[in-house]
């Protein structure tokens, strides 16, 4: 009679495939709820009341040190009236204004929100203290199929190997 030899299986692979999944579906998750947040944010703005306002300061601010290129910014304020009330605001976007290495941006600023000029500004109706010039982007939300693909993925990946695991052999 022949002896049958049986080897021990091996789940080393099945656990590979499982940290694998979960830390793709962690950093995907992460990013996908980053995301939302930007993206909800950034929508969130566009609710904000419509108001006129008056440009009262719009100048260029540099920034420079050593092993690093000047780089640039809007700096400006303007005056707005809420229910009554008169506020000075000086954000440009949410976040505020960007430093950036190329002049022509801060410049483009420059010459849509002149000293002087009239423009909108977006007030918060929550909290008034609070206005922009410009909206966010909401390009978030429309790239966040991308990082979920990541999530749904390691999903897949575990899935995968908890099934090979139940297989008999």
């Amino acid at each position: 009679m022949a002896t049958q030899t049986s080897r021990k299986k091996s789940n080393a692979g099945n656990y590979y495939l499982i940290f694998l999944g979960l830390l793709l579906m962690f950093m995907g998750s992460g990013f996908t709820l980053l995301m939302w947040l930007s993206f909800s944010k950034a929508n969130a703005t566009r609710q904000w009341v419509e108001t006129p306002c008056l440009i009262v300061k719009s100048e260029k601010v540099t920034r420079s040190g050593e092993n690093m290129k000047v780089e640039y910014q809007w700096l400006g304020e303007y005056a707005y009236a809420y229910n009554g009330e008169t506020y000075v605001g000086s954000k440009l976007e949410p976040r505020g204004a960007r430093w950036s290495a190329k002049t022509e941006k801060t410049d483009d600023v420059l010459a849509r929100f002149q000293e002087g000029s009239e423009s909108v500004c977006y007030v918060n109706p929550e909290n008034p203290v609070k206005a922009i010039l410009k909206h966010d982007s909401r390009g978030a939300g429309y790239s966040i199929w991308f990082p979920m693909i990541f999530a749904v993925g390691g999903g897949g990946m575990i899935f995968g190997a908890i099934k090979k695991w139940n297989r008999k052999p």
